[in-house]
């Protein structure tokens, strides 16, 4: 499928209501499942990812997809060791491609029973469940956070609990943070350092817990306001100011390119920073923190001119694509010239010119929202595989409409 997007003339004041936080909603469904059903979860994301970590987790079926969903992956996998009975965890293609190794040797070392059925150390795995005990573990996070989230959010159920040795080039510890912040408004008992994680045995106590909107979903209108005239402001509702989600950092990343954010009792509103001064030297943001916002910084500072450096992206090579790769082949349709590294992109500064060819998203739901936004800029632009958004944010294009005209073209 193809949409073709046109620029609508925009001015005023725009509402958006952002879906609930797909990281926030896949966490709590793990905890409401450990907890039978005592955590009532309201405002879940309806992304795709979201609703198939809600099938699974309920299924009678000893054969399990997660599609192409990283996070119910690796969080199915420590769920179903706690949990008695067999399951094969299986995906997409692109899934079989992701690395579990690091999770399943955690796993075997505190009693699990987990045999690889394809290639060693990725998916599929076949899980024999309930005989975990307590103890202490060594986990490589050089690959995935959620490696380290997904035996936290099980460790309060295991005899004895669990004490985690975190590496210290572990990536994304602010998700791991998130899942750690979580477990103590839930009140489970635990001891953090730097190195060192330490989770007492207990229960996820009955109670009401509503998920807050999405900053990874508020990213891409950041990126779209960069693109609209200055007198345009953005209200994004259900943003909290005290949000554990890692990509709240979207707030001081776009304020170096020239949007500000205000918040009030239950949105924020962003807008034009008056008279901001364009930088002339070469911004640099390291995403190790927030490699989701990678795709949308890249294409924003491409989209305005602004001469980038984006590091911290080892992750990135093993997402749904190898987005470094995706990004440097889609921005060079666009007129410029990126160069790559393992772990970096450098968008040097020039201005982007219409694609001869439509927009290739590669199957990533992030490459399709990351390059939309570019059609206020050039006027028009043509992307393929459009509906991948319904991985993380189904509205994405009903929203969409407040910026753009879409025709969509089989």
């Amino acid at each position: 499928m193809l949409y073709q997007l046109k620029a609508r003339d925009v001015g005023g004041k725009i509402t958006i209501s952002l879906p609930g936080s797909k990281s926030e909603t896949n966490r709590l469904l793990v905890i409401q499942a450990l907890s039978a059903g005592k955590v009532d979860i309201l405002n879940p994301s309806d992304a795709r990812d979201s609703q198939v970590m809600h099938d699974l987790l309920l299924s009678e079926e000893k054969l399990l997809d997660a599609e192409d969903a990283g996070t119910v992956m690796r969080f199915l996998a420590a769920y179903f060791s706690l949990s008695p009975g067999e399951k094969i965890l299986t995906g997409s293609a692109r899934m079989k491609e992701r690395p579990i190794g690091p999770l399943v040797e955690a796993l075997r070392s505190i009693g699990a029973k987990i045999k690889y059925l394809g290639k060693e150390g990725y998916p599929p795995i076949q899980i024999l469940g309930g005989n975990l005990y307590g103890g202490e573990l060594y986990l490589d996070g050089k690959q995935s956070s959620q490696f380290a989230s997904a035996l936290i959010l099980i460790a309060p159920y295991i005899p004895g609990g669990l004490t985690l040795h975190i590496a210290k080039d572990q990536v994304s510890k602010s998700y791991i943070d998130l899942t750690l912040g979580i477990l103590k408004i839930l009140g489970i008992e635990m001891q953090v350092s730097i190195d060192k994680i330490q989770i007492l045995p207990g229960i996820y106590p009955e109670m009401k817990w509503t998920i807050e909107g999405d900053y990874s979903s508020a990213s891409y209108w950041y990126e779209w306001l960069c693109f609209l005239p200055d007198d345009v402001e953005i209200k994004l509702r259900a943003l909290k100011l005290d949000s554990y989600q890692p990509d709240k950092a979207v707030i001081e990343i776009f304020s170096r390119l020239g949007i500000a954010t205000s918040f009030d009792e239950d949105s924020v509103t962003i807008s034009k920073i008056p008279n901001f001064i364009m930088p002339e030297h070469t911004l640099h943001f390291d995403c190790r923190e927030t490699p989701d916002l990678a795709q949308t910084i890249a294409v924003a500072c491409a989209g305005m001119g602004i001469d980038v450096s984006i590091t911290g992206l080892s992750t990135l090579r093993i997402k749904e694509t190898d987005r470094i790769a995706a990004l440097e082949k889609e921005l060079r349709k666009l007129g410029l010239q990126p160069m790559s590294g393992e772990n970096e992109i450098r968008i040097p500064k020039g201005i982007i010119k219409m694609p001869d060819e439509p927009i290739q998203t590669y199957g990533d739901h992030r490459m399709v929202m990351a390059f939309a936004p570019l059609v206020s800029k050039l006027g028009e632009l043509s992307i393929f595989d459009p509906k991948q958004v319904r991985k993380s944010y189904p509205g994405f294009w009903d929203d969409a409409q407040n910026f753009c005209e879409i025709v969509s073209i089989k």
